[in-house]
């Protein structure tokens, strides 16, 4: 990524135990990669519109309504689309 810059580990509310882990590589879910607000969502939006990309049938590209499948939000309880993303 471009910048080079890093999440400050106060701004992203670490302790300094998981600050250390996180330093060390052993933390369970932050790494040693902590990118800027600009480039995390840069790097998301690539990660989206590839996505979109690979859905040639636009199964996932709008929200489902219950007028398309009656019952979904019964099955599906966070149902997820590239759209909201």
């Amino acid at each position: 990524d471009g910048c080079n810059l890093w999440v400050h580990a106060g701004c992203a509310k670490l302790s300094r135990d998981e600050y250390e882990e996180a330093s060390a590589g052993d933390h369970p879910i932050y790494s040693k990669e902590f990118l800027c607000r600009t480039c995390c969502k840069r790097r998301c939006k690539k990660l989206i519109e590839a996505l979109q990309k690979e859905d040639n049938m636009d199964l996932f590209a709008i929200p489902v309504t219950e007028q398309v499948a009656p019952n979904y939000h019964d099955v599906i309880k966070n149902p997820m689309d590239l759209q909201t993303m």
